[in-house]
Order: C-alpha cells, then sequence, then structure tokens
C-alpha cells in the first residue's frame, strides 16, 4: 500500500535507526498495532480502495460498500 509523506518520513527514520530491514519490520509493526496511525495513502475516498501505479484494486465484494 502507498505511503503519506509522514509514512515515509517515519518509515526512513526506523531504517536509519535500525537498519533497512529491521526497520521495516518494526515500521510496519508499529502501523498494524496502531502506535502509528496516518501512514497508510488512500485513494477514491474509502481505505478499501488502493489506486497503484498501473492498477486500481477494490474490494467491491466487501458487504455493503460499492465503487463511488
Amino acid at each position: 500500500m502507498p505511503l503519506t509523506e509522514k509514512g515515509n518520513e517515519i518509515k526512513a527514520n526506523m531504517e536509519k535507526e535500525y537498519g533497512e530491514k529491521k526497520g521495516e519490520q518494526v515500521f510496519y509493526a508499529s502501523r498494524n498495532k496502531g502506535t502509528i496511525t496516518g501512514v497508510d495513502a488512500h485513494f477514491g475516498g474509502h481505505p478499501e480502495f488502493v489506486k497503484t501505479a498501473d492498477c486500481a484494486m477494490s474490494h467491491a465484494d466487501i458487504k455493503g460498500w460499492e465503487k463511488p
């Protein structure tokens, strides 16, 4: 999932402090736990709609949600 500017900055700082591999692990573990927030870039106004450089993916099968 693409990261926000804040996410990229935090991830880079963790990689600098812990090394590339461990820093990435610590970053995503912190994100998943909820220790850090606002690091994922969402497109389309809904977190389940993620736009990447070459494709758009949606989880339209989620009950009660339709593509805008």
